[in-house]
């Protein structure tokens, strides 16, 4: 977990790690391999989460399978049904047709935000990267998230970059980013 503030850099970490923008100096390391040798989406899935993350005039259905085609019904059903999203839903009985307004004048930003996580999960990345994953949730929903994260711990490498402090709970690592720089925190 990345504490940081606005203006902190944690935007230029997250381009570095996902290859959008190069090193001037040094060099990054993930899972042994200089980033540079990473063939991303080949040999190393990356997920990312970020703050606006875009929703398409499709059905939820389609919206959940953009990243990975092959997601099992099942599973997705299982996700909406963990991540708290059944209230979309007359009855709370799920419907994956449902049409999703790309505006998204017919979803809350916290049901936005699980939507673009479940997206995400389901493509079952190497590496998951959260930009301020909860920022519109409320607390029950982010405790929610919290429990379902420290499930994810042996199984994908996750980085959360965020301000808030319920991310402490969690049997992670934490940094903080201040004036461009990382530095452990006890």
């Amino acid at each position: 977990v990345i504490f940081g503030s606005s203006g902190s850099g944690k935007t230029t970490l997250i381009n570095l790690i996902t290859g959008l923008v190069k090193p001037t100096s040094g060099k990054l390391i993930l899972n042994n391999m200089e980033q540079n040798n990473i063939e991303y989406n080949r040999n190393f899935k990356v997920g990312i989460v970020s703050q606006d993350d875009v929703i398409f005039n499709l059905s939820l259905l389609e919206n959940l399978k953009l990243r990975n085609p092959k997601a099992k019904i099942n599973e997705i059903i299982k996700f909406i049904n963990l991540f708290g999203l059944t209230s979309l839903f007359k009855d709370g009985k799920i419907d994956l047709s449902l049409k999703i307004n790309e505006s998204s004048s017919n979803l809350s930003g916290g049901e936005k935000q699980r939507i673009a996580i479940i997206r995400e999960l389901l493509l079952k990345p190497d590496l998951l990267i959260l930009d301020e994953p909860s920022s519109a949730l409320d607390q029950n929903n982010i405790q929610n998230m919290i429990k379902f994260f420290k499930k994810l711990k042996n199984k994908t490498t996750l980085i959360i970059f965020t301000h808030q402090s319920e991310y402490k709970s969690l049997p992670f690592k934490f940094y903080i980013l201040k004036n461009k720089k990382i530095v452990q925190l006890q």
